[in-house]
């Protein structure tokens, strides 16, 4: 019987972390093993613990929270309301994609000048806001202002913000990521560039970027020392029923990427499935595949040798099912066949994780396998193995382009490996 996901992920990690913990950690320089141990919880969390993220979105009346979220999920999820104020109760949503859910606290609009079409039962939008954050912890804060209102005397709201701040951090003991968010660019001048790419026009770009300027110079008065970073989006779409009809959507990647950067782990990858963006899948996979290429390195340059299969083998093969699922992908044993098969080995019939993980050893072989490895050759097939993985199962590449991937990419990573000397010194990425 096939083992499910979370089976088979759990059996390659335990595998991996018991083979290191029992055999090698000890033995291991104190740097390194402070490396291990938190790549393999990384690992960990990214594979068994994910959960939606959580985001908070604050902005006046029309400046389009809801034509955000439907934006970042490339689909019809979130009404909208074209006329009155649509939300109306600050309370935590789920928003679900076909590649996944957000949770979204919804707030009635600051500032709003006529009663929300959904019933609201606190005095105001901030009360309701801050009551619900106290409830649960957003993962970020997302501050929205139309274009061509961030110098319209947003001072009220911007001081909401630092209300919402503090008190996640007076709650949660968490620095809240705080965002801001240039929305409806398009309406800016000049009128005529009315479709994306908006950065190319000379003049609309300086209009952004002034737009841009002045919202962070309002943060930066309530939150002087808290890092924050602005984004011009527009987010217009049209639906003919669930079909998108129309988009004009632009730079939802850009905001995208930055959040998956300061979301907290355990999100991280919830938000590259369902926003099925290839440039965030890219990022978060080639960042697990690099950190763990030091690992291998700094694990092979230690000269003890390595007992029945090899914890370098389970690392690489948790890549490969962590990578398929960031690219959407329901990573059971199957999938896993499939990707071996892709790339060279029919696997047969045993599908148990220390199977596969020999049958890896058989496609992937270093040199006296089963023994201490070089630190570049175990970097350069961590490498290529995730690279691999990434183009077969993130960018849709054939059998055989993925193959040469993990070739060219191995024989290039080999020569580009890190000094063992210097690996138990690296710095996370």
């Amino acid at each position: 019987m096939m083992a499910s996901r979370e089976t088979l992920l759990k059996e390659i990690l335990d595998q991996f972390s018991g083979v290191l913990r029992e055999q090698y950690l000890r033995r291991l320089p104190r740097p390194l093993a402070d490396m291990v141990e938190s790549y393999v919880r990384d690992m960990f969390e990214l594979a068994q613990e994910g959960r939606p993220p959580r985001f908070v979105l604050v902005g006046r009346r029309g400046s389009g929270k809801s034509s955000l979220i439907n934006a970042i999920f490339q689909e019809h999820v979130a009404a909208i309301g074209s006329v009155k104020s649509q939300t109306g109760r600050g309370q935590w949503y789920t928003y679900q994609g076909s590649g996944g859910a957000l949770e979204i606290l919804d707030t009635r609009g600051i500032g709003e000048g006529s009663r929300p079409a959904e019933a609201s039962e606190a005095s105001n939008a901030s009360a309701e806001v801050e009551a619900a954050v106290r409830k649960q912890s957003p993962d970020a804060l997302l501050f929205l202002v139309k274009a061509k209102e961030v110098d319209a005397h947003i001072g009220p709201d911007v001081k909401a913000v630092l209300r919402l701040w503090e008190t996640v951090r007076a709650e949660h003991h968490f620095p809240m990521p705080v965002v801001g968010v240039v929305t409806q660019v398009d309406e800016l001048d000049p009128l005529r560039v009315c479709e994306p790419p908006f950065d190319e026009d000379p003049r609309k770009q300086a209009n952004m970027k002034r737009a841009e300027e002045l919202l962070e110079a309002q943060l930066k008065k309530v939150l002087p020392e808290e890092p924050l970073n602005v984004f011009s989006v527009c987010a217009y779409m049209e639906f003919d029923g669930d079909e998108i009809a129309y988009s004009r959507a632009w730079n939802i990647d850009a905001l995208l990427t930055y959040l998956v950067d300061v979301l907290p782990k355990t999100t991280q990858m919830e938000l590259a499935r369902l926003a099925q963006l290839r440039s965030l899948q890219d990022k978060l996979a080639r960042n697990l595949v690099r950190q763990g290429a030091r690992i291998a390195a700094g694990v092979a340059a230690v000269p003890i040798p390595i007992a029945d299969v090899a914890p370098l083998t389970a690392l690489q093969l948790s890549l490969v099912l962590i990578i398929g699922r960031i690219s959407g992908r329901t990573m059971d044993e199957h999938t896993a066949r499939e990707f071996l098969a892709a790339v060279g080995l029919n696997v047969g019939v045993a599908y148990a994780a220390r199977t596969l993980a020999r049958q890896f050893v058989k496609l992937f072989p270093f040199p006296g396998a089963g023994s201490a490895v070089s630190a570049g050759m175990a970097y350069g097939a961590t490498i290529g193995i995730g690279e691999a993985a990434i183009a077969y199962f993130i960018e849709s590449a054939s059998e055989k382009d993925a193959r040469r991937v993990y070739e060219r990419r191995r024989e290039e990573a080999q020569r580009e490996a890190p000094n063992p000397e210097d690996l138990p010194r690296l710095p996370p990425p």
